[in-house]
């Protein structure tokens, strides 16, 4: 189950990523956490070192192992094929040059900006790499992912690759017109991934029926949390806090993925088509 958290940057995506994989421990299951943010710091509340390398540089070792062909830029995105080797489990060999592990949690960075980057490009083509790697991930194991803020998620194929979405939502305006955008533009997609919303940082009966009124109905409530504060003050406390949610970070682990049939195939095909064409006239212009 590939789970992607997105959301308002600020929201708590990044919280609710970390609490999912603490949750996952506490039940003695694995999982392996993708920091995709630009500010990548899932690693500070899952109390776990950061790996040396992240995947944004990967695409070489990535098409090598599981296409079996010489290493190749990404054409825009990059569809499996008959050929493809997959991914079964998270301790899989091509993961171990660029996660690290502690007990049963392994933890990735897309990777941020280098001295390198400045001018070069956007930030979201760094995350290739990523969208190759979930791609060629079967769908027996836990992956949680720490998307990036606001909307860009929905309109590429990476969101293909997930098996569901959680979107995180506070009680404030522009949380809430920041999901709402992003439902407009999953809704232009082929494919639609099953997505929930957690609403997250609630205080009092003002704010439940603030979101009551303009959001969707959720799949869970994260009240406003002492024991997060606590963390946030001593770094101490958050495996209370993950406790104290346990009800909703199950359901959130227990979600049921997007059916992949007939039908997806054919809406992710029309996905890749769609993106190599407007690579292909963004590379080439006019003469492609």
């Amino acid at each position: 189950m590939k789970i992607a958290f997105l959301g308002k940057g600020g929201t708590g995506k990044t919280t609710m990523t970390a609490a999912t994989a603490t949750r996952l421990r506490q039940n003695d299951e694995s999982c392996l956490v993708i920091d995709a943010d630009v500010n990548a710091h899932t690693d500070e509340l899952l109390g776990i070192g950061s790996p040396d390398t992240g995947v944004a540089g990967a695409f070489s070792d990535f098409a090598k192992s599981l296409e079996n062909r010489d290493p190749v830029p990404p054409l825009g995105s990059f569809p499996v094929t008959e050929t493809t080797d997959f991914i079964n489990n998270i301790d899989h060999d091509l993961l171990s040059s660029y996660t690290v592990k502690e007990d049963s949690i392994r933890y990735a960075q897309v990777g941020g900006y280098q001295d390198g980057d400045v001018n070069t490009g956007c930030y979201h083509e760094k995350l290739d790499s990523l969208e190759f790697l979930l791609h060629r991930m079967r769908e027996n194991q836990h992956v949680l992912i720490d998307g990036t803020a606001g909307t860009d998620f929905a309109v590429s194929t990476l969101s293909f690759a997930v098996d569901a979405v959680v979107f995180v939502v506070e009680p404030t305006r522009k949380s809430v017109e920041v999901f709402n955008d992003y439902q407009e533009l999953a809704g232009t997609q082929p494919m639609q991934v099953p997505t929930q919303t957690v609403w997250n940082n609630v205080e009092g009966s003002h704010d439940m029926d603030f979101l009551t009124n303009h959001a969707e109905q959720p799949l869970g409530v994260i009240n406003r949390s002492p024991e997060l504060k606590r963390y946030n003050q001593t770094g101490s406390g958050f495996e209370s806090f993950v406790t104290e949610n346990k009800a909703i970070l199950d359901d959130i682990t227990s979600l049921e993925p997007v059916s992949r049939d007939e039908a997806y195939s054919e809406a992710l095909q029309e996905a890749f088509e769609e993106e190599w064409q407007s690579w292909g006239k963004d590379y080439f212009g006019d003469i492609l």
